[in-house]
């Protein structure tokens, strides 16, 4: 899978599709590492939206 990920920096989007797969992968492992260590469970809409504000912060701050 990860190969299919870095193939699609060939595409259109590519480079945006790797760095949003890349976040969200990373709020996935943090949502993980808070429920095994900190015993605190966060739900899928909550990544989601984690996911899309960190998204969105990120392409703001690459405007130029």
């Amino acid at each position: 899978w990860w190969e299919t990920v870095v193939q699609a920096e060939n595409q259109a989007q590519g480079r945006d599709r790797i760095h949003f797969t890349i976040n969200f992968l990373w709020q996935l492992w943090k949502a993980r590492n808070n429920q095994i260590f900190e015993h605190k469970v966060t739900k899928g809409r909550g990544i989601v939206q984690t996911v899309q504000q960190e998204w969105l912060e990120f392409e703001k701050a690459n405007e130029t």
